[in-house]
């Protein structure tokens, strides 16, 4: 069965936040470190990730199979109201497929749409970031940037130190 590709609102809210569920249950990293699968988590993760980028209308896109909500992606375009840059570049990228619909294009086709919908938007510059060890991930960023006809470059690596 096939699915679209629509825009977030904040009457997705309900759905969004039990995706961040699943994803955290299943041990996705989504920022530099990991979260516990909290109540607490799940909420905040929403009301500090998510919330502002569909209070500012930026970009956030739902792949909807059925009446499920199965994938999303979002994107910040925020620094460049405070920030001059030599680029117009949009930074956080969050893109999560619900782990039973994994490894079926999905990611791919939430990406794709937001970097068409970023570059409509006159972006020129998308930031992402990933674990280094998610090859899905890195798969799915070269196939876009090779179907996209767009430059990849590795610009930071980061590091933890555990204390």
């Amino acid at each position: 069965m096939a699915g679209e590709i629509r825009a977030l609102t904040f009457d997705d809210e309900p759905e969004i936040v039990e995706l961040i569920k699943a994803c955290v249950e299943n041990k996705d990293k989504f920022l530099p470190f990991n979260l516990l699968p909290t109540s607490k988590n799940y909420e905040n993760f929403f009301k500090i990730e998510v919330f502002p980028i569909l209070f500012e209308r930026d970009p956030a896109f739902g792949y909807i199979r059925g009446d499920k909500l199965i994938g999303i992606v979002l994107c910040s375009t925020k620094a460049l109201k405070y920030y001059d840059m030599e680029s117009r570049t949009a930074v956080g990228v969050i893109d999560m497929v619900h782990p039973k619909y994994r490894r079926q294009g999905i990611s791919y086709l939430l990406r794709q749409s937001i970097a068409k919908d970023l570059k409509n938007r006159g972006i020129q510059k998308i930031i992402l970031e990933f674990s280094q060890n998610n090859i899905a991930s890195l798969g799915c960023a070269d196939k876009i940037r090779s179907d996209l006809g767009i430059k990849k470059q590795l610009i930071s690596k980061k590091f933890t130190y555990d204390l």
